[in-house]
């Protein structure tokens, strides 16, 4: 199973997740606060994988 997580660029902000579904929520919030926001999660070789985002425009 994937662990998701939401995250802030510049801001530290790094939200874990239960599903896609709750990210992308959760995503279009943080964006409209902070102007940017990322779904994305980290594969075993530590790479981050970004699924999607929202900006504030959105």
């Amino acid at each position: 199973m994937i662990e998701y997580f939401v995250e802030v660029p510049n801001t530290g902000i790094q939200e874990p997740v239960r599903s896609l579904d709750d990210a992308y929520s959760m995503c279009y919030d943080l964006a409209q606060q902070f102007g940017f926001a990322e779904v994305c999660w980290y594969a075993l070789n530590g790479k981050r994988v970004t699924e999607g985002h929202y900006t504030d425009r959105d």
